[in-house]
């Protein structure tokens, strides 16, 4: 979604999650309110695209300042201001700019300041003279909401200006995802040498050439502006057209990417993906219990003794005093607090079998075993039945584990506890590492 201001020389473009309002439309700038549910109050933008007459100028800055009058929220105000703060700000030539004290009143007049920069010094050049006109500026309640707020002077391809890259992080802010290493890696008997010849290898990710070409350019930029001779300019034009060649090769790359066709409601807010993973767990660990079917008491052996019970219901041994009454309170009947048996769900990839101590493959090796067996005919014909249930754990009946636990020979007391357990569970989804919800289950076994 976009919209453009009335000389249609400013546009502006925003994701269709995001709610904009424009408030002032002038021809030079736009003045619009940005609410977006990553961002905990409304954010005012501002982009200028000042005129190259300084009388023209003027009306600019008494907008500005107008609307500094009645402005305490966040206001971000930025782009081609045509106009330099000080002599430092240029080079190339000896002529005074005119309307720099005037910017500079109507900065300190409105509340604004200068936001900084990073990258090379210049935003604007004609060949022969390089000026600082592109900037962003921004009040102090920006500066108090936005933390880490940097504006990065890209480097020039098909303008004669300088893109401004404007990026900041708040509070609300989760954060990319951390690497994790896994111990298990430094095993394998080829980890030393994969990970010394991988490391020594060329990156091949289209955003690192990009990145290695736009340092190049910032260093041939550098070079130029402290020493302009015509073998610098050379130089400097054979950085920006690589530069050039590697974003059309990213530009196509995303184009294609583009391409993909999502089937289902995409979630873009961190809110909207915690409320549908809640929802989705809550679904399936709270399906309501089933009738149970006839269960035959012959099949299963009654193996625990009078004196097993009494093993199991003796107060175990500890010697941490804190630790052992709060055991001992289990073991007289007491209530488990609910965050002792609280379970974090994270979503993981399957990589090995479900028990543990064995591996998958094993489970292929037995499956082979079988097949070979079928074709032994003594005894008679042989049938092979998988069956794959899903969820199988997930799906456990409280009432036949309990009824199982007693035909086995459990008294109540030791039932009872482990029905404490059960009942008790309660869960949190991890979302980068941020847990979201506390619900409980109805069947299942965690």
């Amino acid at each position: 979604m976009g919209a453009q201001n009335e000389s249609n020389k400013i546009w502006f473009f925003w994701n269709s999650g995001t709610n904009v309002t424009i408030i002032v439309d002038h021809p030079q700038f736009l003045h619009v309110k940005v609410e977006d549910p990553k961002i905990a109050r409304p954010i005012y933008f501002t982009p200028v695209y000042a005129s190259c007459d300084a009388s023209i100028r003027r009306d600019l800055w008494a907008g500005l300042h107008h609307i500094s009058l009645d402005m305490d929220d966040p206001w971000i105000v930025g782009g081609d201001f045509n106009v330099i703060t000080h002599d430092g700000e240029r080079t190339g030539h000896n002529t005074h700019d005119r309307d720099t004290t005037a910017f500079s009143n109507m900065m300190l007049d409105s509340g604004l300041e200068d936001a900084g920069f990073l990258g090379h010094r210049y935003t604007w050049t004609n060949g022969r003279v390089r000026k600082r006109l592109d900037r962003v500026l921004i009040n102090s309640s920006a500066a108090a909401l936005c933390l880490q707020l940097t504006v990065k002077h890209l480097n020039r391809t098909s303008s004669n200006h300088s893109p401004l890259l404007l990026q900041w992080t708040s509070d609300d802010d989760l954060g990319p995802r951390p690497f994790r290493f896994l111990n298990v890696w430094t095993k394998h008997h080829d980890f030393l040498a994969f990970v010394s010849q991988k490391w020594s290898l060329p990156t091949h990710l289209t955003g690192m050439r990009v990145r290695d070409a736009e340092d190049r350019v910032d260093e041939a930029e550098i070079v130029f502006d402290s020493d302009p001779t015509p073998e610098h300019r050379d130089i400097l034009h054979q950085v920006q057209a690589a530069l050039n060649q590697t974003l059309s090769i990213e530009e196509g790359f995303w184009k294609q990417r583009a391409g993909s066709r999502w089937a289902g409601e995409v979630l873009a807010t961190p809110a909207d993906i915690q409320t549908s993973a809640i929802a989705f767990y809550l679904d399936l660990l709270s399906t309501p219990p089933q009738p149970l079917d006839p269960i035959r008491l012959d099949v299963i052996p009654r193996l625990l003794t009078e004196d097993d019970n009494l093993a199991l219901n003796r107060s175990p041994l500890i010697h941490e005093e804190d630790v052992y009454r709060a055991v001992l309170d289990f073991f007289d009947g007491g209530h488990l607090p609910r965050g002792f048996a609280t379970t974090s769900i994270v979503l993981l990839p399957k990589k090995s079998g479900f028990i543990p101590g064995r591996l998958i493959g094993d489970n292929v090796l037995l499956a082979q075993e079988l097949l070979y067996s079928l074709d032994n005919r003594e005894g008679g014909g042989k049938t092979m039945l998988k069956l794959d249930m899903a969820k199988a754990y997930d799906r456990m009946d409280w009432g036949f584990i309990y009824f199982v636990l007693e035909a086995f020979g459990f008294d109540q007391i030791w039932i009872d506890r482990i029905r404490q357990c059960i009942l008790e569970c309660r869960f949190s989804v991890l979302l980068n590492g941020c847990p979201c919800g506390f619900f409980p289950s109805s069947p299942g076994l965690r």
